[in-house]
């Protein structure tokens, strides 16, 4: 619950378009300051069997089977996430 809120408040879902994607790749991060709660964050989520990967300021989990399963455990509560993530199933697809 306590990543959940953290994604709802201060992360995102975007979807990168390069061209070298046969569809929109989606990431999710999150981007804070305080490294403390990002390392814990990111070893929670590695332990849940998730690929992080660690940026100095933020984490990023990557790719379809990353997206389904966060929306699956963690179930963001955020509409706007929510939407995108509906939006982008509707078009591209369920499998991971």
């Amino acid at each position: 619950m306590v990543i959940r809120g953290i994604f709802d408040t201060d992360g995102s879902l975007y979807f990168d378009n390069d061209p070298r994607y046969r569809c929109p790749y989606p990431v999710i991060d999150i981007t804070m300051k305080n490294r403390e709660v990002l390392d814990w964050i990111a070893d929670v989520l590695h332990r849940r069997g998730y690929s992080v990967l660690k940026g100095i300021k933020s984490i990023r989990i990557k790719g379809k089977a990353g997206l389904h399963k966060w929306f699956k455990e963690i179930s963001p509560k955020n509409h706007i996430h929510r939407n995108k993530y509906s939006n982008w199933k509707k078009t591209y697809g369920t499998g991971s």
